[in-house]
């Protein structure tokens, strides 16, 4: 394995009557046994007051810029158990991705969703 940099952006926003300058140490730590764990998350939106319906679909792109199969073509108002059943079957990984949905709060629009999908082995993904 190759470690990588990472570099995380917080906003914090506050009202304070002295700006204070501070350094953060940040440290991670691998649990070799998870070590494979990598996760995703997308979203929808659209305009303020727009619903948000019919499908959209997701690509499966490998680093080189080969694209895996054919696209999933999932519904607007997918579950999280929907995307992980499909993901699952389409990517051959049974067992192997969690999902969680929650409601956009960036976002405006009506029946916008934020998912995010966890491959517990990336090593199998194909």
């Amino acid at each position: 394995r190759n470690p990588s940099n990472e570099v995380q952006v917080l906003t914090v926003f506050s009202r304070a009557s002295v700006d204070e300058n501070e350094i953060q140490i940040i440290t991670t730590g691998v649990n070799i046994d998870e070590g494979v764990i990598s996760s995703q998350e997308f979203s929808t939106c659209a305009n303020a007051g727009e619903t948000i319906s019919g499908q959209f679909q997701l690509k499966y792109i490998i680093k080189s810029g080969y694209v895996f199969g054919s696209p999933i073509i999932l519904d607007a108002s997918v579950t999280a158990e929907q995307l992980r059943t499909i993901l699952e079957t389409e990517l051959n990984m049974m067992g192997f991705i969690r999902t969680t949905r929650s409601g956009n709060t960036q976002c405006q629009s009506k029946n916008s969703w934020t998912w995010s999908v966890t491959f517990t082995d990336s090593s199998r993904v194909v």
